[in-house]
């Protein structure tokens, strides 16, 4: 059996190839052209959209008790899928970027910051 002595390259498996340009303050289209490939190949990119629905954080146990609420676990699937995306994009960006981007909680909070940063 075969050995590898490199370390092995963290990557996501439903998202691809790690960006290898990190985001600084002048590279903005030549990230976010990468960044947007492996999304879009991934089929993730709706989790970058503010208007896309995300699920209810809990939902009715039965229709017997309509009082009665449990976790969903449709939510949280969303939110396993949206932080593995956020900690994905958080590694491609630079630490002048970072601190931008450090309170936000979601990759759709991410990537607006990300915009309007780079719009002005």
């Amino acid at each position: 059996m075969a050995s590898s002595s490199s370390a092995p390259v963290a990557t996501l498996s439903f998202i691809g190839c790690p960006v290898t340009e990190k985001l600084a303050k002048n590279n903005y289209p030549l990230w976010e052209a990468h960044v947007l490939s492996a999304l879009c190949g991934a089929q993730v990119t709706h989790y970058i959209n503010a208007d896309s629905p995300v699920p209810s954080k809990e939902i009715l146990k039965s229709t017997e008790k309509p009082t009665e609420l449990i976790s969903n676990p449709d939510y949280e699937a969303w939110v396993a899928k949206d932080q593995q995306i956020f900690n994905y994009l958080l590694s491609s960006i630079s630490r002048e970027i970072m601190v931008h981007v450090s309170t936000c909680t979601t990759i759709a909070e991410f990537w607006k910051v990300i915009q309007d940063m780079t719009a002005s």
